[in-house]
């Protein structure tokens, strides 16, 4: 979790667009292979691993990626985070959880230094989407 994190906190300072390619990629491989670790046992268990991602700043991580000036990091922070919602809507049955884990992802953007209060909106516009989607 913390090599996600770090080639999140990569992507939001680089300006070189083949390295922005390529760590979009290893980013979006390595969420990947973090979800499909997740136990499937069980909301307990599934809930406990996903403690990890918070731990790690991930959230936080991921939202200062979205409000980032590229466009290709904003996409890839969007896709992350559907792609993180709608892991957690198959793992659990029950609509609150998921909804609580989207509520999680919308308060980290509280929890980013040297966010515009522009920035603020834009993210939290975005996981209403989302959680409205769920």
């Amino acid at each position: 979790m913390s090599d996600l994190n770090l080639v999140i906190h990569d992507l939001c300072n680089c300006n070189d667009d083949t390295n922005i390619n390529a760590n979009v990629t290893r980013m979006t491989k390595m969420l990947t292979d973090f979800l499909a670790n997740t136990p499937k046992d069980g909301a307990d268990g599934s809930e406990e691993y996903l403690q990890i991602f918070i731990y790690f700043s991930v959230p936080a991580a991921l939202v200062k990626l979205y409000v980032s000036p590229s466009v290709i990091n904003k996409q890839a922070a969007h896709g992350c985070v559907c792609q993180f919602i709608d892991n957690c809507k198959i793992l659990f049955t029950d609509p609150t959880t998921v909804y609580s884990l989207a509520a999680m992802m919308k308060s980290n953007v509280h929890d980013v230094k040297h966010l515009s209060e522009s920035d603020v909106r834009e993210f939290i516009q975005f996981m209403h989407r989302v959680k409205c989607a769920i």
